[in-house]
């Protein structure tokens, strides 16, 4: 630890000062010009720290702590909060913010990162697919529907609830045909015979493009075309898994729904 840092830590009564980049989240009102700042970090996981004076005309920080934006930041511990000191955008994401289906799409991801990262716990993989799902949509002008759904199969799979696409999640057999039983208990497809014996069994005519949107790159995804049916048809499925497996029913999905004028 060189001199400067040294003292830093002297002064702030032994708090331990620390570097990461971070996406931010969320921000909200504290007193009477501060602004608690909910961070997504790769090697720390989420973040709520403080900071100090932003509301103020002449803040240090500017406008460098809002949503969407990729930063570089100096914080140190706190006893409840830890504390913003210093902050270097690194992309603001300017045209995510100009863009109102942009906006409503990333801001579906945000919604998603807070409620499902977990504090001092990193997920390099979900950072990296957030950062560049935040990349593709801030240049593309189409596919954006097809980009989010991409985002929540792939965040399905990192955090370990991958639905099974290619064989039954009862026996095992491999499935190739387009129209497949799905099983929310079973976590997966089923053949025909299994299907018969598995309450919640629904018939499923997606489940192709699905494992389409897991294993395609954010290129190839903003090119998909689908009909109306079937993006209703995977829009209404996303949303189900995600209640399902993870308790979400994120406020920000109505707003993009409303955005896209499908349901």
């Amino acid at each position: 630890m060189n001199f400067i840092l040294q003292v830093f830590r002297l002064l702030s009564g032994g708090m331990t000062l620390y570097k990461t980049k971070a996406i931010i989240l969320r921000t909200r009102k504290f007193g009477e010009a501060d602004r608690i700042i909910t961070l997504f970090s790769p090697n720390c996981g989420k973040i709520k720290a403080i900071a100090k004076g932003i509301r103020k005309t002449k803040s240090k920080f500017g406008a460098r702590l809002e949503p969407f934006s990729y930063v570089n930041l100096l914080l140190y511990k706190g006893k409840n909060l830890d504390i913003i000191t210093q902050v270097e955008t690194i992309d603001s994401f300017q045209k995510i913010r100009e863009d109102l289906k942009k906006l409503s799409a990333g801001s579906v991801v945000l919604d998603l990162l807070e409620k499902v990262s977990l504090e001092s716990e990193s997920n390099y993989p979900l950072f990296e697919l957030s950062l560049s799902f935040f990349e593709k949509i801030s240049s593309s002008i189409e596919g954006l529907e097809f980009l989010l759904m991409g985002f929540e199969i792939k965040s399905l799979a990192l955090l370990g609830y991958q639905p099974i696409l290619t064989h039954c999640s009862f026996c095992q057999i491999n499935l190739n045909k387009d129209k497949k039983w799905f099983s929310f208990s079973r976590g997966g497809v089923l053949c025909d015979n299994c299907a018969k014996d598995i309450d919640d069994a629904i018939l499923l005519t997606i489940s192709d493009f699905l494992l389409k949107l897991l294993n395609s790159n954010w290129e190839e995804i903003s090119q998909f075309k689908a009909k109306r049916e079937i993006v209703i048809e995977l829009l209404k499925f996303l949303e189900d898994y995600f209640y399902y497996y993870l308790q979400l029913k994120l406020k920000s999905k109505a707003w993009w729904n409303q955005v896209l004028k499908i349901i």
